[in-house]
C-alpha cells in the first residue's frame, strides 16, 4: 500500500500525504517520546519529519515497499539533533546518554529484523510470496487476492498460513542476531 502512497505523494497528492501521516504519526510519536521524554518536542520532531517527506517528495523511492523505515530514520535523526541541542544548553546526565544509546541499538535491531523478514519473504515460493505481499504489504483481503489471482479464498488462507509458518521457522533458526 505504501508504494501507491509514495507514487501519489511524489505527484503532490495531499490526500495520500494525509493517509501516510495518519498511518504513522502515533508510532513515530511514541518512538520519539521514548527517546527524548518530552511531549511537545516529540510532536514538533514528528511533524518536522513529515514535513521533510513532503519537501523532498520528488526524491522518494517509488520502488520502496514502505516508507516506515525512512520515516523512522528521519525521526531518529531529528531526535538525536534535538538531544545534542539540549546537551549544549544543559548537561545531560549519564542515565540519559545510556538511554539514548540503548534506543539507537534498538533501532538498529529493528532494521536487522526488517531485513531478516524481507529475506524470509524472498525465500517463499513465487505464488505464496505474491499472496503474502498482497495481504501484508498491499492490505488486500483474502477475497480480493483470490479474485485478483483467480484462486479460491481458501487457497489464499492456506498460503498465508504456510507463509507465516515458514517465516517463523526462518526467524527461529537464528537469522536474527
Amino acid at each position: 500500500m505504501d508504494q501507491i502512497l509514495i507514487k501519489n505523494i511524489r505527484r503532490g497528492c495531499l490526500k495520500s500525504y494525509k493517509v501516510l501521516f495518519e498511518k504513522y504519526y502515533a508510532v513515530l510519536f511514541a518512538y520519539c517520546y521514548r527517546l527524548i521524554n518530552d511531549s511537545e518536542s516529540s510532536k514538533e520532531i514528528v511533524n518536522d519529519s513529515f514535513l521533510k517527506v513532503w519537501e523532498y517528495r520528488d526524491r522518494l523511492n517509488t520502488e520502496a515497499g514502505s516508507l516506515k523505515p525512512y520515516l523512522f530514520q528521519i525521526t531518529h535523526n531529528h531526535c538525536i539533533n534535538h538531544l545534542k541541542k539540549v546537551k549544549l544548553n544543559s548537561s545531560i546526565d549519564l542515565y540519559d546518554s545510556e538511554r539514548i544509546l540503548s534506543y539507537e541499538h534498538q533501532f538498529m535491531e529493528y532494521e536487522e529484523l526488517e531485513q531478516a523478514i524481507d529475506q524470509a519473504i524472498d525465500s517463499l515460493p513465487d505464488l505464496r510470496k505474491q499472496i503474502f505481499l498482497l495481504s501484508r504489504k498491499e492490505g488486500l483481503k483474502y477475497t480480493e487476492i483470490a479474485s485478483q489471482l483467480g484462486i479460491s479464498p481458501r487457497t489464499v488462507e492456506t498460503q498465508i498460513r504456510r507463509s507465516l509458518t515458514t517465516l517463523r521457522k526462518f526467524l527461529k533458526k537464528g537469522y536474527i542476531h
